[in-house]
This record gives C-alpha cells, structure tokens and sequence, in this order.
C-alpha cells in the first residue's frame, strides 16, 4: 500500500476539518506551480507530538484521534495541490498553452493511490474543462510511471542519452525542455479560493 492510500485509509475514519486551522495555506507568497509537502508534514510532526502529549501517549502507542489529524492533514496537502494546480492552469489559459476541449491532466505518483485527493483534483479538472487520466494504482507507486515517462521522454528527444552509463552524473531535477518558471512568477498570479466539495468525496 503506497504512503497516499495508507493515509486515505486512516483519513477516512476521521473529520478533515477537525484539525483545519493547524494547516494553513502554505507557500503562498511564491507565485510559481511548485509544491513542497515539508511545512505540511512539520506542521502535522508538531501536531501529534502535541496530541501525543495531551493523551498520555508514549513508545508506539496509537492516538485515539489519529483518523482525525490524518483526515485534517490530508485536507491540508490536498489544499495545497490544489491551489499550485490552479495557477497551473490559469497559467496555461492565460498563455493559450492548450486548445479548449483538448485538456487533460494525467495524475500519477503515490499520491494518485489516494481517492481523497483524486477526487478533489477531479472537481477542479471539471470545474475548469479539463479531462483528469489517472493510471492504475499497480503504476502509481514511489512515482516509478513519473520517472519512467521522463525518461521515454528524454529517450524520444534524443537528450541525456548516455554511451557509458556509468558516466551519468545524478540530477536531482531533470526537467525536459526549457524551464518557464520565471514566466510563471512574472505573471503574479492571484489564484482564487477554489471550494473543495466534501459532501461529494465518496
């Protein structure tokens, strides 16, 4: 079971908003698509060693409201997909990247194993014309598609192929084509509250 279908299965138990206000937005002031999970994930460490605390828990012990700060967790890092999602889009709109009725946004990773946030990403794809492809969750594990497809990707332009490799140095981004981050930040955009429906989560 992938890190995202284990914390869907506990988050499934629990109440998302419970622990809302301890996972507020993040990352706001970069204006870019990138997405770091590490404020999340210290923010929720300091939560339950907090509850750990309040509950007498110690060693291995469970919380006896674990499902709740999963659940409020999972909210949280959804949130953030969603809103670096957004300016993906509003980017792509505003720069006319791709033809109306011809968008598609393939969700893959761990993360893809997890129902929660595949079906929250499927509102904002309804909800701004896109078409969201997810591929089986036997392909979705530690990112394995995502790694392979950039390398079928490298392979098909021609770069990074090396004659030796043992030669290859170890990248640890390997974007493929030119990078348009400072595009992204040069256009400031203001991404809108976007109103993730829970009573539509299944």
């Amino acid at each position: 079971m992938s890190g995202g279908e284990s914390l869907q299965h506990v988050a499934s138990q629990g109440d998302p908003l419970s622990f809302i206000d301890r996972f507020p937005s993040i990352m706001g002031k970069y204006r870019d698509c990138n997405f770091s999970f590490s404020g999340i994930k210290t923010t929720a460490v300091r939560l339950i060693a907090k509850e750990e605390e309040k509950h007498g828990i110690v060693g291995d012990g469970i919380l006896p409201n674990v499902a709740d700060v999963a659940a409020a967790f999972q909210l949280g890092l959804t949130r953030h997909l969603v809103r670096r999602l957004l300016r993906c889009m509003i980017f792509i709109e505003q720069k006319e990247l791709l033809k109306a009725g011809e968008m598609t946004l393939v969700l893959s990773g761990g993360v893809a194993c997890n129902s929660f946030i595949r079906q929250v990403i499927g509102q904002v794809c309804e909800s701004n014309g896109y078409t969201l492809k997810v591929p089986s969750p036997k392909l979705c594990t530690d990112n394995g598609i995502m790694i392979a497809w950039n390398g079928v990707e490298y392979l098909k332009a021609g770069m990074g192929v090396a004659p030796d490799p043992g030669s290859v140095d170890i990248e640890p981004k390997c974007s493929i084509g030119e990078s348009i981050i400072d595009q992204v930040i040069d256009m400031n955009i203001k991404v809108p509250r976007f109103k993730i429906d829970l009573a539509k989560i299944s």
